[in-house]
């Protein structure tokens, strides 16, 4: 547990999943509707927050998928085998994001725009990783893995959090023009 920041409100890690996860005290996901578009807007802003948090992981994982071959396909070995050529480019891949300072630009471990990139407006960019990895990588999207059934609890702490990022301590400047995208007014 760990205070949000500029709060006294002591809120649990968790992991950030897409729709395909369920929602848990361990897991926050968005609210489901966002395809249908008719959102209230605290819903968006936390569907947009939570998603831009995804795209953190996803880019290094794509970072890690685009620059070791192993991760293009299927890993075809024993699971043991697997967890070790994995946890080996996990150090490696670390190690060259740690020293990549030191190489000159073209040759880097991640150079500029291979990452997603964010504009000062929350209009995001796709990172060149994307290119490496296509889509017949190993980042492919999952299916639902579980119901949409979830405890009062998980409920509201994605609700706490929803709050949270409509306070001044909690929010973005850019989140509302990103949230509201798109959006009409009547």
């Amino acid at each position: 547990m760990k205070e949000l920041p500029g709060t006294d409100t002591l809120f649990p890690h968790f992991f950030v999943g897409d729709e395909a996860f369920p929602l848990k005290h361990s897991i926050m996901r968005p609210f489901p509707g966002r395809a249908k578009g008719n959102l209230p807007e605290k819903k968006r802003i936390f569907n947009y927050r939570v998603s831009r948090g995804r795209r953190v992981v996803e880019n290094g994982f794509g970072i890690l998928a685009a620059r070791w071959r192993i991760f293009h396909k299927p890993i075809e070995s024993a699971p043991e085998h697997a967890i070790d050529a994995t946890l080996a480019c996990v150090a490696l891949h670390n190690y060259l994001k740690k020293t990549d300072g030191s190489v000159p630009t073209p040759h880097r471990y991640v150079p500029k725009n291979f990452v997603d990139y964010t504009a000062a407006d929350g209009t995001t960019y796709p990172g060149e990783w994307r290119r490496f990895v296509g889509d017949e990588g190993a980042l492919q999207q999952v299916g639902q893995m579980s119901s949409n059934n979830y405890d009062d609890v998980s409920k509201n702490m994605r609700q706490i959090l929803a709050d949270y990022f409509l306070t001044a301590a909690g929010e973005v400047p850019w989140q509302y023009a990103v949230a509201n995208r798109g959006m009409t007014t009547t």
